[in-house]
């Protein structure tokens, strides 16, 4: 095995160029990078035998959803986010288990299940 240290602002790149494979959809991508930004920065990172395929096919496969105006689930959502912020929603009446990001406009959310 080897280690390897890599800047943050390089392996944002790096993650947003793997979700770059999956779509080039702008909400999609601009909170993507919002939650790899947080994650990169916050240290979420650190120390963990990292897979950087493994993480955003995994995310944008099976454990993240984004949900706009459209969806019937978005008020649901927009209300959780209006009393709590970005966060765990799991017990709240809010599809998923944690909301990662929204776009500025408050238009879409970016969910965990």
């Amino acid at each position: 095995m080897i280690t390897v240290k890599i800047n943050e602002e390089d392996l944002l790149d790096m993650l947003m160029n793997r979700l770059a494979d999956w779509t080039q959809d702008e909400t999609t991508t601009e909170l993507f990078e919002k939650m790899y930004n947080d994650y990169v920065y916050g240290g979420c990172f650190d120390e963990w035998e990292f897979d950087i395929q493994g993480v955003v096919d995994n995310d944008y496969v099976n454990w993240c959803s984004v949900f706009t105006e459209d969806d019937d689930e978005f008020e649901d959502i927009k209300k959780v986010y209006d009393e709590q912020g970005i966060g765990d929603c799991s017990c709240e009446d809010c599809v998923g288990n944690f909301i990662e990001a929204v776009n500025d406009d408050e238009t879409a959310f970016l969910i965990r299940y």
